[in-house]
């Protein structure tokens, strides 16, 4: 997902906050990528699946 900030094919939308969030289907993984901009480029916080749940016991 490294090349996610950079790549202009992949639609994002800006919530109120500033954050970009960019949606993606890695190896059959919908991944949701929140990315924020500093020094003048795009930096991934975190990404996380949105199709596979964690339990954690």
């Amino acid at each position: 997902m490294n090349s996610e900030p950079s790549n202009p094919s992949i639609p994002d939308r800006v919530q109120e906050n500033g954050r970009i969030i960019k949606n993606k289907i890695v190896y059959g993984i919908d991944v949701k990528v929140f990315l924020e901009i500093k020094n003048g480029g795009r930096s991934i916080v975190t990404e996380f699946s949105k199709n596979i749940s964690i339990n954690i016991k």
